[in-house]
């Protein structure tokens, strides 16, 4: 084979590889955008206390703290959570 053609080929390779990028570029980002972000974004204010008007303050474990000592009612939904994951995924 050629000089000329291995040129060509890695050419045409490189042109290819721009195209797929061109196609899996839009994708990624939103996958991105609308996935990855408002989960990190959620995760970090879960460790604040945020009112959407001022900024949001840090207060570490406090939130979950709070949330596991004070309210019954998320004690009883997360009861119902794991009784309803284990009756579905272990066979009766």
């Amino acid at each position: 084979m050629g000089l000329e053609r291995r040129a060509t080929l890695r050419g045409l390779r490189r042109q290819e590889e721009y195209l797929a990028w061109l196609f899996v570029t839009p994708v990624a980002l939103g996958i991105l955008l609308f996935q990855v972000y408002p989960v990190f974004f959620s995760l970090y204010i879960s460790f604040t206390r945020w009112n959407i008007i001022n900024p949001p303050r840090w207060v570490g474990f406090r939130n979950y703290a709070e949330l596991f000592t004070t309210d019954h009612t998320f004690l009883i939904a997360l009861q119902n959570s794991i009784v309803y994951a284990i009756g579905t995924v272990v066979p009766a």
